[in-house]
């Protein structure tokens, strides 16, 4: 998850029902207090580590990198789409400029047995965000060297109608310029536009979303459904509140 990430996501078009792709009730950026309080509502167990991890954006060619919070909450068999995902992971996310306690909601992580039925799992997905995307374009934010994949087997995405540009007001456009002058883009405005053209969130689905061929050579592996919202929002907490001050 970084700010000044060397690829950005883009559908030919971008498709999915739900603008922003959120998770259940829980939009993206959701206070993490909120989210603990819809669980505990819902009647969903979870557990959150006392730690909580520090980790690093890229702050571009010889620029420190800037630090970044997040936390983690689990869920331990839980019936999502369809089927019980063994373990469901919610991440929260600070990438605000200022030192704060805030955490909003960035990420979704639900993992399934191999035993699970892969097939409702999609169609579940697909009945609350729409058909996944057939084709989807790669683009280098800094070159803007457009890479194209194509759906394949036990691979499928969705990616917001919503896209930065939307999230993101003029100032808040005009601070992420100015975070690239900072760094000392070569070229700011063709970096911004490349920035502003991510959409908001995406999902992938892979029927092999995590295995252990050498170290677990006979595991059957585990299937995984991912939500990321952490564009929209690092977009909202940097760049937004940036704006704001100012």
């Amino acid at each position: 998850v970084c700010i000044a990430a060397a690829v950005c996501f883009l559908t030919v078009p971008a498709q999915g029902v739900s603008p922003n792709l959120q998770f259940q009730d829980l939009p993206w950026n959701m206070p993490m207090e909120e989210v603990l309080d819809w669980l505990d509502a819902s009647g969903v167990a979870w557990e959150m580590p006392e730690v909580y991890t520090r980790l690093s954006q890229p702050g571009g060619s010889g620029v420190e990198a800037e630090p970044y919070d997040i936390k983690l909450v689990y869920i331990y068999d839980w019936e999502v789409f369809g089927e019980t995902a063994s373990e469901v992971t919610l991440t929260f996310m600070n990438t605000t400029p200022e030192p704060t306690d805030y955490c909003g909601l960035s990420s979704v992580t639900l993992l399934y047995p191999d035993s699970c039925d892969k097939a409702a799992i999609l169609d579940n997905v697909r009945e609350t965000y729409g058909p996944e995307a057939e084709r989807y374009t790669l683009y280098d934010v800094i070159t803007g060297e457009p890479e194209e994949y194509v759906q394949a087997p036990g691979a499928h995405y969705w990616f917001s109608q919503l896209l930065l540009e939307d999230v993101l007001s003029e100032e808040g456009q005009a601070a992420y310029r100015d975070y690239l002058e900072s760094i000392q883009s070569d070229d700011p405005d063709t970096e911004l536009a490349a920035y502003l053209a991510r959409p908001a969130a995406y999902i992938s689905w892979h029927d092999a979303y995590i295995s252990y061929p050498k170290t677990e050579p006979d595991s059957p592996g585990t299937s995984g459904l991912y939500l990321y919202g952490g564009s929209m929002v690092t977009a909202l907490q940097w760049f937004e509140q940036a704006a704001s001050v100012d």
